[in-house]
């Protein structure tokens, strides 16, 4: 019998790294096939330089919907033709409902499953401005929810994989120098994958942080965002050249501790379970937290202001969005 292809499946967690991995998969992709990796294309097609690879977001959203694994099953048998080892990485795979699917596929493959989560506290801010600001949620607000709820849940995301799945292999590391090799989520991922390194391409971090002013600012205009993915007014607002340091949106003192109260002898558990060789290493480390108070820019004057100076910058910009904003802010004027 022919030796089972392993499939190394990226499962998100969402503001876990996920697009910068993806985009160092892709850049990669020649040295990858060089050494026997496939990668899907976005229609989940075998991936050739006339159709290179794509995060197949859509198409597994698709198999979601119908409960119907038969493209995902036919990438694998017709990629596997050709190489031993299959790379798919995918935001949306922390659903519970997932394992369930995939759990008939390793009749065909072996799955090693690929895990990167993000300490609590920064996951927190980065959730806010990603769902919670476009719809309106008042930043202290999101993070009382979310201390409430004990979200997010890793251990949640990871119980159905375990208990459903065959799953040969599970690599899954907190986002930080302290736990990943080479401190990095990248140099990480190729270590696992046994690649070298320094004969890969690194890429940029890809989500890049903006002006918490401006950030406040917007969370009290919803009606700017068409759904939570709409960054396009924020593409157009960021100042891509700062004069100063951009200003950071914190925790409190107190929302910290909470968060480590929290969070904290579960990540012990976790790192002992997964990482053992890690545990001990203090996950919401305090000297490395987003600690502060944001009074100095916390009122709607500062933060108006700010949002002044980034809009007298796109006079040429006819965008509905910034024009909308021009009038707001300079209509007395």
């Amino acid at each position: 019998m022919r030796k089972k292809a392993q499939l190394y499946l990226h499962i998100g967690h969402a503001k876990a790294g996920s697009t910068t991995l993806q985009r160092f998969l892709f850049k990669n992709w020649n040295y990858l096939e060089a050494k026997g990796f496939a990668l899907p294309t976005a229609e989940f097609e075998v991936s050739s330089q006339t159709s290179p690879p794509g995060n197949p977001i859509v198409a597994l959203q698709e198999i979601y919907a119908a409960k119907d694994v038969s493209r995902l099953k036919r990438w694998i048998s017709d990629a596997s033709k050709t190489k031993s080892q299959l790379i798919l990485s995918s935001e949306c795979l922390t659903d519970w409902f997932w394992p369930q699917l995939f759990k008939d596929l390793t009749e065909f493959v072996d799955i090693n499953l690929i895990y990167y989560v993000r300490r609590q506290d920064e996951y927190m801010l980065s959730a806010w401005r990603q769902w919670g600001l476009k719809k309106g949620v008042p930043l202290d607000s999101f993070i009382d929810q979310q201390l409430l709820e004990a979200r997010p849940d890793y251990w949640s995301i990871i119980a159905p994989w375990r208990n459903r799945v065959a799953i040969k292999t599970l690599h899954t590391r907190f986002i930080g120098k302290d736990f990943l090799v080479g401190g990095g989520i990248q140099q990480d991922l190729a270590a696992y994958l046994g690649l070298d390194i320094e004969q890969m391409a690194m890429v940029e971090n890809q989500n890049k942080s903006m002006d918490a002013r401006l950030l406040l600012f917007m969370s009290k205009r919803p009606e700017m965002f068409t759904s939570i993915h709409d960054d396009t007014i924020f593409d157009l607002l960021q100042d891509k050249h700062p004069d100063e340091t951009p200003k950071r949106l914190t925790l409190t003192e107190q929302q910290f501790q909470q968060a480590h109260e929290t969070y904290e002898e579960k990540n012990q558990d976790f790192l002992k379970k997964f990482h053992p060789e890690a545990a001990g290493r203090p996950v919401l480390d305090e000297i490395t937290a987003s600690i502060g108070s944001m009074e100095d820019f916390s009122s709607d004057e500062t933060q108006i202001e700010y949002a002044k100076t980034r809009v007298r910058t796109l006079l040429d910009t006819s965008d509905h969005r910034i024009e909308a904003l021009r009038a707001e802010l300079f209509s007395s004027q």
